[in-house]
């Protein structure tokens, strides 16, 4: 992530981390959906590991 510049990944990385926040929220903050949660994003982010620890650090999974 570079700052958001276009095509960067930043920004969508933004949206992501809002929309599984929203998820959370609407799971009733449930510790199981936040583990699917979590497996569901190592799946497309497994090439890059220093991306999926860093949004799922901000998720705090």
């Amino acid at each position: 992530m570079d700052g958001g510049a276009p095509g960067s990944g930043a920004s969508s990385d933004e949206l992501l981390v809002a929309v599984c926040r929203e998820a959370v929220r609407a799971h009733g903050n449930d510790t199981g959906y936040r583990i699917q949660l979590g497996q569901a994003l190592a799946l497309p982010l497994r090439a890059d590991y220093h991306r999926l620890r860093a949004l799922l650090a901000r998720l705090e999974i």
